[in-house]
């Protein structure tokens, strides 16, 4: 069984919570990003890293986390693989129960202008302690794109423009609200969408992708278009592949 995991936040405590009270077991589950590390020391990240993986052992479950835009990407490059538990590099491709699943994570924060003002006071201050990283957004991969074959399913952190929400800004109101002090921030966010598209297009040409998973948006919907269907996922859901 494959499950397919929303964004978490850090919350991992509940996530044990929802695993526990839902019987979860015996499977693999792909997290679409805000996976919710780097946000204290990685003396402490690793902590409960490792305490999350010792869960994860006990319930013969076997995680693979995707970058966010709330996640500090050098927590993704390889270097944290447990083993039930791992943070993976973008483009990496898993291959489970018959699947080939290519992940891309990587979005742009809508909130930036007030994580950045935090970092800065924490600096100020003397602490080490982020919640913004330059590097957030997706990377343009195009040799991993080019070299990807036989790809069935994709798991992204955000969304091509054509998919939910089927807005370039993906949150409305609140966009209007953070660009009145972020000029750039409506050019980046259809950007980041316009990114997407071209990434999901380059890879359909060579691949037959019948399912697309992804998260960032904060809401639960799915559509299918053409011959594949795109699920959104809110925050904490628990999806089945089948």
């Amino acid at each position: 069984m494959i499950l397919i995991l929303g964004d978490i936040h850090g919350n991992f405590n509940y996530l044990k919570t929802l695993l526990n009270s839902k019987k979860v077991s015996d499977c693999y589950i792909i997290q679409v990003g805000d996976f919710g590390v780097g946000f204290t020391s990685e003396a402490n990240e690793k902590y409960i890293l490792e305490g999350l993986n010792d869960f994860l052992s006990t319930r013969n479950i076997i995680m693979y986390a995707i970058r966010g835009n709330h996640d500090d990407p050098n927590y993704f490059d390889g270097r944290f693989k447990y083993t039930n538990l791992e943070l993976i590099p973008d483009y990496t491709i898993l291959e489970l129960e018959g699947n080939r699943i290519l992940c891309i994570g990587g979005a742009v924060s809508v909130d930036r202008t007030i994580r950045i003002k935090e970092d800065m006071i924490n600096a100020r201050y003397g602490s080490s302690k982020r919640s913004y990283w330059y590097d957030e957004t997706i990377v343009f991969n195009e040799e991993a794109i080019r070299n990807a074959n036989n790809i069935n399913i994709l798991v992204t952190h955000t969304a091509p423009d054509f998919c939910e929400p089927d807005n370039k800004f993906g949150y409305g109101n609140l966009v209007e609200e953070f660009a009145r002090e972020d000029i750039k921030l409506k050019d980046d966010l259809k950007t980041e969408r316009d990114l997407m598209t071209i990434i999901f297009d380059m890879i359909s040409d060579n691949n037959k992708i019948d399912s697309h998973f992804y998260g960032h948006f904060h809401r639960s919907h799915e559509q299918k278009i053409v011959n594949c269907k795109h699920r959104l996922l809110d925050i904490n859901e628990l999806y089945e592949i089948k």
